[in-house]
Parts: C-alpha cells; structure tokens; sequence
C-alpha cells in the first residue's frame, strides 16, 4: 500500500499463487477492481475458495499466464517474486494504462537487475520486515 498511488481503482496481482500480494491489498482497499491471474489450477481453485470464504465483491481469478491476458487493462500490476524487473516491464506493461504502474517487492538483488534499465521511470521505495529485520524493496515503474 505504501507505493500504491491514490487514483489506482483497478489491479492485476500477476503470478498470484497463494494470493499475495493481491488478496491482502484488496482487503486494504476493498473499493479497488482485482485481478489474480494464477495459471496453475489448482492455485486458482484455492484463491477462488479463499475470495468465496472472504466474501471479497470485486476480485476476479483469472486461471491463465500474463502472456495470455488478451483484453485486460488495469491502472497498476504488481508482482512479488515472479520476475526480473525487466521481464516484467516486458510481459505486464502491455495490460497497464497509460499512466499505469508496475509494481515488484525485491529482494538483496535488485541493483544487478536495475542495470540498463531506464532509471527516469524506476522508484525504489526500502521497507523493513518486523521480526527478522530484512528489507524488501518495492519498486515502481511508471509506463
């Protein structure tokens, strides 16, 4: 939530397995539009018994890989372990907006994978982890 922009009403947690980050963001913003695309079936068998037993309105599994998402357009997509920083620019900007956002949690890697890439559009936001004092860094990346 700390990098996600007032104005975000609809988003794709891409690669969702066990529904993180996405189900635990529309918990915390219930008014937003979610997309969990999760292509492992029975992966998306559990999210769609999770979001039933939640009663969670505005939350659609969508039991396919970002590559075929044909039509879906959201104002942000966020992934949490799934791909470079690169990769993900390539597969997932595609179903963002104009304007829209990506959105990775990283971990101690991430300046290897920033390299090349255009720094301009890149926002590095560190947040540590209660308990075991690691840091995860959230990075977002204006289209």
């Amino acid at each position: 939530m700390k990098v996600l922009p007032a104005g975000v009403t609809s988003v794709a947690d891409v690669g969702s397995g066990a529904g993180f980050p996405g189900l635990p963001v529309k918990i915390m913003a219930p008014g937003l539009k979610m997309y969990l695309l999760e292509p492992v079936r029975k992966k998306a068998l559990f999210l769609r018994h999770i979001v039933s037993a939640l009663r969670l309105e505005g939350v659609e599994v969508l039991d396919r890989r970002i590559e075929e998402a044909e039509g879906l357009e959201v104002d942000a997509a966020m992934t949490r372990a799934l791909y470079s920083v690169g990769e993900f620019i390539e597969k997932a900007g595609r179903i963002v907006t104009e304007k829209g956002l990506l959105l990775l949690s990283k971990g101690p890697k991430l300046s290897e994978e920033l390299e090349g890439l255009d720094m301009d559009r890149i926002t590095v936001t560190d947040v540590g982890l209660p308990f075991d004092g690691a840091v995860r860094h959230l990075v977002a990346v204006r289209r």
